[in-house]
């Protein structure tokens, strides 16, 4: 068994490189529409991990136990009929299905690597005010709380989840996607890109939080997204259509 303590080091762990593949593969499956409860289903998962790991022990593959849970409780939001629609039965089934890939598994983790590029590349489109599409990013795919983007920006916890609010709302109203951008319109998109991968980094490298002047996870985690950004680079032009 693991004390309190020792769940929310391995939690924070995770959070910083699960939640953001998480949000992302739930928001593929349930729509752009409804990131909030991708995310609200995320953290769900996170508080009940946080809430059983102590005194169930922590299961052999964390990451597929985060994962299974986060699904069913979007499932049971759907159910609940907090989000009303016409095609909850169908979120249902896709979510069902979904929910059976595994952390680890080279297929899945192919499709979670392929998610989260796509997020980030909906969180930075034109369509989304400039001074919120880093911050949106920064929430959904690198784990951030309000309090560590207002530091990086200089801003107050106010005005950025204002931000938030704001992209999320131009998502839904704008229709916006997860399809990779093609080639004429990747370069809209790179500034807020890389910005966004800098701020993860620098974050890291100069830590505001924490006992470690550097953490490694975040260093990892910008390096890692540098590097996808590298392959969608090299990808053909036609494939990025």
């Amino acid at each position: 068994m693991s004390t309190p303590a020792e769940t929310g080091v391995l939690l924070e762990h995770l959070f910083r490189h699960q939640s953001g593949r998480g949000v992302a593969h739930l928001a593929r499956v349930l729509g752009p529409a409804r990131l909030d409860l991708a995310e609200e289903s995320m953290q769900e998962a996170m508080l009940r991990a946080l809430q059983t790991w102590p005194y169930q022990g922590v299961p052999e593959n964390a990451a597929a136990w985060l994962f299974r849970v986060a699904h069913n409780a979007a499932i049971d939001a759907l159910r609940r009929g907090r989000f009303l629609e016409q095609h909850s039965g169908e979120l249902v089934a896709e979510l069902t299905r979904s929910a059976h890939g595994v952390a680890g598994d080279p297929d899945f983790e192919e499709q979670l690597r392929d998610d989260e590029l796509r997020m980030i590349f909906m969180c930075c489109h034109p369509e989304i005010g400039r001074d919120s599409r880093v911050a949106l990013s920064l929430k959904t795919v690198g784990g951030f709380s309000v309090r560590e983007i207002a530091r990086a920006f200089l801003a107050d916890d106010t005005a950025i989840a204002q931000r938030l609010v704001r992209a999320k709302r131009q998502i839904r109203e704008r229709h916006l996607t997860l399809d990779l951008p093609g080639a004429a319109d990747l370069e809209a998109r790179v500034d807020s890109v890389l910005e966004t991968i800098y701020f993860i980094f620098n974050e890291g490298y100069a830590a505001h939080e924490g006992e470690d002047l550097i953490r490694q996870d975040l260093c990892f985690e910008a390096l890692r997204l540098g590097g996808y950004w590298q392959r969608l680079r090299a990808r053909p032009r036609a494939s990025m259509r």
